[in-house]
Parts: C-alpha cells; structure tokens; sequence
C-alpha cells in the first residue's frame, strides 16, 4: 500500500518542483549587456571585461537614483567616454517608457520623446555599476593635484578631422605661478597630460607646415621683461605628439654689434613631446636635453 501511495503522489511532487523552477526563471533579472564598438581615442582596444559589462534593470534604476543632471560640455571636459554602450529601448520609469543610453564611463542619456536629459553618476556607490568612475583619467597622465590649477586658455582642435572638436586646455599653478599644465583630451578621455615651467604659455593654432599646433613659451626677468621665447610646433603620428624642432629666441647683447637684440637659434633632433626637458634651453645652453 505504501508503495502505491508513493507511485501516486510522485507525479505531483515532480508537477510542484517543476512550478517551483518556473517561478525561479521568472524571478531571474533581466540582464542588459553592453555593446563595443570600435577603439578608444588613444587606439586602446577594449578588454574582455569592458566587452562583458552588463547591468540588471534594478542597477539602472540605482543609477538613476544616484546621478544628477549634467550637460554635455561637463561629459566632455568631466567623464571619460568609453567604445562600450548599454541601449535600452523602452525602459520602465514610474510608469514612463523611455530609451537610455549609458556609456561605460559613468554617465547617460535618457530620450523622453524629443527631450534629452544627461545624467552623470559621480557618486561613489556608482564605481560597482560603471567601467570607470567620472575623472579616471589615463594611468600615464602625471598626477598632480588639479585643485591648485586655474584654466588659463581653452582650445577647440580637430585632430582626427572627424568633424569632432578635441579639447586642449592650459592650465596654471595658483601657487607656483611659472608651473603650467596642458591636457589635451579626444572625445572627452585624456589623451595628453604634461608639465612646462614658464612665465607664459599660449597655444598658436594658426599653423602652415603640418603641424597641429604650435606651443609659444616666454620667460621673464624680475623686473617682468621677456628676455627668452620658445617656439614649439607639434606633429601628431601615429597617435604620438612628438618633436621635430624648436625655435629660441634671447634677447641679449650682440657679440657683432654691441646692442641688446633678439637672437633666434633652431634646434632640430625628434622626439616625442612627452619627453622633452627644456631646462637647458630656459638657461641659454645649445643642448636639446631630455628627460
């Protein structure tokens, strides 16, 4: 008899179990991957773990919770942008359907019919969700504390021709006043990240010879009069700044005529702009020095 007690209640113990896994599959939450497409701007190819980034709709939801609204030139200057997206279409907000668009560097967009709103999520808790936190900057970049900084000039540069206007941005030392920064960034990462040591510093876009730009450094006595100039054109190849030559002028006496007069001298030897130490030329010497 207890056997056939056992035969009949089994099919209804299988029927339970099989409910029970149906509504586990049910209660699994729905996963939204990422899609790669292309490099980063520094040529960078994207990993296996930015190529398996996902986020469940309960994480964009805290996202959301946690972001605040940004316009697009803070995304520039603020976020790094990254080759990977997660699209969703029609993605449930207190009952509105609307489209999102989050990149992998800590912000996003949502479509609400012809509205754009951009979100950044700056918040620490948003590290787990996104691949790189907002101002995570190139691991080469020198680190310096930027709140001793002040932008002095910005310039908008097309390097790729792309029709995409990169950003340079010249920066100076609140404290050490002849301590300059520039940092060049392409679709908002930083490409490009480098001390000089001057009493000015201005960027001279107009350029005929190949160049991208042109770097224009003067130095003063103390009385403020500019006795030295450096004139850098720089060439990008190959995703590199580099160096081809330099001008120098000095203003000084002339061995020939007795009389304080500029005198510009042309230094030629490559390398790239990164490595170049202008300390020799800042005290006068002939040597294109290094670091």
């Amino acid at each position: 008899m207890k056997y056939i007690i056992l035969i009949l209640l089994m099919p209804l113990y299988i029927f339970s179990s099989c409910k029970g896994q149906d509504k586990e599959e049910k209660q699994k939450p729905e996963v939204y991957k990422a899609k790669c497409e292309g490099e980063y701007s520094t040529g960078q190819k994207t990993t296996e773990r930015e190529k398996k980034w996902s986020l469940t709709k309960s994480d964009i939801l805290s996202i959301i919770s946690l972001s605040k609204e940004i316009d697009a030139q803070e995304v520039h200057y603020t976020y790094p942008v990254t080759p990977c997206n997660i699209d969703v279409k029609g993605f449930n907000i207190k009952g509105k359907k609307v489209d999102l668009f989050i990149n992998g560097g800590s912000h996003l967009q949502i479509t609400d019919g012809s509205k754009i709103t951009i979100l950044g999520c700056d918040d620490p808790k948003c590290k787990k969700y996104f691949l790189f936190p907002k101002e995570d900057m190139n691991d080469e970049a020198e680190s310096v504390n930027d709140s001793n900084y002040k932008v002095k000039n910005t310039y908008k540069v097309d390097f790729d021709n792309d029709k995409i206007s990169d950003s340079i941005i010249i920066k100076q030392n609140t404290e050490e006043q002849q301590e300059f920064k520039m940092e060049i960034y392409k679709n908002g990462n930083l490409f490009f990240n480098k001390l000089f040591y001057c009493d000015s510093m201005l960027l001279d876009l107009q350029v005929n010879y190949g160049q991208i730009f042109n770097i224009k450094i003067e130095n003063k006595d103390q009385y403020g009069n500019v006795f030295g100039k450096v004139t850098i054109p720089v060439l990008l190849k190959n995703k590199e700044l580099y160096v081809e030559k330099l001008f120098v002028a000095n203003f000084g006496i002339s061995a020939k005529t007795g009389d304080n007069e500029w005198n510009t001298k042309e230094f030629s030897n490559k390398t790239k702009l990164k490595n170049l130490n202008l300390d020799n030329i800042y005290r006068g010497d002939d040597d294109w020095d290094y670091e």
